[in-house]
Formats: C-alpha cells, sequence, structure tokens
C-alpha cells in the first residue's frame, strides 16, 4: 500500500514493465508458453545463453531447440500438465553447443480453468553436468589402474578410494569413504607418519615413504606410499 501521489501510467501497462524488468534482471531463462508449446514470450538470459533471438524464438515449439535426440521426448512430455514440474534438458544453442537447463514451469490459467500459459524458468547447468562427467570418468580411470589410490580431505577422512586400494585394504568401498585416514595406520607408526604429514605440508611437493599399513582384517602390510598435495589458486592444500 502507499499514501503517495497516484500512478499516471495504465496500471496494466506498469505492470507490464514492471515483470519485463524484474526477469530482465536475472541470469536464469524465463519462458511463456502457449498450450500447444508456442514459445510466446522470452525474456534476454534466453538470448544470451542460446544465442536466439526474442524474433528467432517467439513463434517456435520450445522443444524445437532440444538436442535432436531429445525433440520428440520434449514434445511428448510438454503434453503432461504437472504444476510446479521440476526437470533438465539438454539444448542445442545457435552456435551448436550442447547445453544442460534446469527447468521449474508453473501453469497460468484462464478464468474458466483452461490453460492460457506454461511460464518456464530455468538456470544453465552445463558446467556442472560436465564436471561431473569429468569426476565420473576420472573415477573409471582410476578404476582401472594397479595402484590403490586414496583422496584425503583436509579433515583427512577418505573421501574417494579406487577399486585398488578396496582390494589392497580388504574393504568395501562404502566401508571406506567417510572413514578417518589413520584407520590404516598401525600404532608403531602413527609419530613416524604425523612427521611425514608436517613434511608434506612444509614443502608441498610429492612426497614418498617406505611404510606399514593396516588391512580391515587387521593384518599388516608393507607399503611404498607417495602423497601429492593437491592446492587451490591461493596455494592451500586441499
Amino acid at each position: 500500500q502507499s499514501t503517495g501521489p497516484s500512478v499516471t501510467m495504465d496500471d496494466d501497462l506498469q505492470e507490464s514493465f514492471f515483470l519485463e524488468a524484474l526477469v530482465d534482471t536475472t541470469d536464469a531463462i524465463f519462458t511463456a508458453v502457449r498450450p500447444d508449446g508456442t514459445l510466446a514470450w522470452v525474456n534476454s538470459a534466453f538470448s544470451r545463453i542460446t544465442g536466439y533471438s526474442f524474433k528467432d524464438a517467439v513463434g517456435r515449439k520450445v522443444w524445437e531447440f532440444r538436442c535432436p535426440d531429445d525433440i520428440e521426448e520434449g514434445s511428448r512430455t510438454f503434453q503432461v500438465e504437472v504444476e510446479g514440474r521440476r526437470f533438465e534438458s539438454r539444448w542445442r544453442t545457435r552456435d551448436d553447443r550442447t547445453i544442460h537447463l534446469s527447468w521449474t514451469t508453473r501453469s497460468l490459467r484462464n478464468a474458466d480453468g483452461s490453460l492460457h500459459l506454461r511460464v518456464g524458468t530455468a538456470l544453465d547447468v552445463t558446467a556442472e553436468r560436465e564436471t561431473e562427467k569429468r569426476a565420473a570418468d576420472l573415477s573409471l580411470l582410476l578404476d582401472r589402474s594397479m595402484d590403490a589410490i586414496i583422496l584425503i580431505s583436509n579433515e583427512r577422512r577418505i573421501i574417494y578410494c579406487n577399486q585398488a586400494a578396496c582390494d589392497l585394504y580388504r574393504m568395501s568401498r562404502e566401508g571406506m569413504l567417510g572413514q578417518p585416514n589413520d584407520i590404516f595406520i598401525p600404532d608403531a607408526e602413527s609419530a613416524r607418519l604425523a612427521e611425514f604429514g608436517m613434511e608434506i605440508r612444509r614443502s608441498k611437493k610429492p612426497v614418498e615413504i617406505d611404510t606399514w599399513r593396516r588391512r580391515g582384517d587387521g593384518i599388516q602390510i608393507p607399503v611404498h606410499l607417495r602423497v601429492t598435495p593437491l592446492m587451490d589458486d591461493d596455494g592451500r592444500i586441499t
């Protein structure tokens, strides 16, 4: 509510300007789609992310922008009305790149309950999906390594182990993840390996040592250990 002077602009026009300004100040894609799937409106983020201008997009079916293999599925799933529907889809940009969009849709209805517009908002999650794929590919590659490989967090807990590590320590991956790294260190080696850890933090370089490890079944085995610190952009070990 306001006690100030009344506006001179038509209220509907003022609301239209306000909403258009609002959706153009975000990095998220906004779309308005007619019941037959035709795009009625897109914001500037749509053009920035996909490369298609307002004129290029409006009047086309929304699923036409998906990757070719996904167009048929997009056409079929559009017909299913689910309020607050959330999903991801792969789109092809104007310069022929594949992007991943995370969508939320809402339905706007006429007074008689019929569908007027379907409004969609989408975030570009391409970087996240590419990172996940690289991580999955790296995990697959490391699982083929004959060396036991373990990744340790700054809290000294295991956050990754390959299959060779599971075989070496006679433990399942589920049993190892989240465990403190010192579960494998025999008591007789704890002081020596504590000094070894300090040397890694001082040098910030790969360091090697011959030591002993305690497997999950309690048996101690000799190992040659090589530890490589991973660092962030500020030179801090992560």
